[in-house]
């Protein structure tokens, strides 16, 4: 007697393999975005404690990096960071490439805006 798999005992395996990959790879992309969305969330959080100081110095916050005192480092999944002036209650905003825009507000708040068309979402952020 021979011993080994049978066809239909490989294509059973492959199958159900298949069947695992399909449920854990979204869950698998979205903890991924989630991990990238936290480099964002970083940046914005690290502009608002520059503008606040800038606030305390100056009587208003400023709609430009460079008058901040902080070095903001070039993010790897984000576009550069938008700095506001408090208009409308909101410090900075970052884009997400081929993504989403974060915003932070003067309480602290992070907000998330879909883009249209974009690949990753609000939801893939956890928001």
């Amino acid at each position: 007697m021979k011993k080994g798999f049978t066809l239909l005992e490989l294509i059973v395996v492959v199958i159900v393999i298949g069947i695992l990959a399909m449920v854990a790879l979204p869950r698998f992309i979205r903890v991924a975005e989630r991990a990238r969305c936290a480099e964002g969330k970083l940046i914005l959080s690290t502009i608002r404690s520059a503008q606040f100081r800038y606030y305390t110095e100056h009587g208003k916050y400023t709609n430009s990096t460079a008058d901040l005192d902080t070095n903001l480092t070039t993010p790897n999944f984000f576009g550069s960071p938008t700095v506001i002036n408090g208009a409308g209650e909101r410090l900075a905003n970052i884009t997400r490439s081929n993504g989403y825009n974060l915003n932070i507000t003067v309480n602290g708040t992070i907000e998330c805006d879909n883009i249209a068309g974009a690949t990753y979402t609000c939801t893939d952020a956890g928001f």
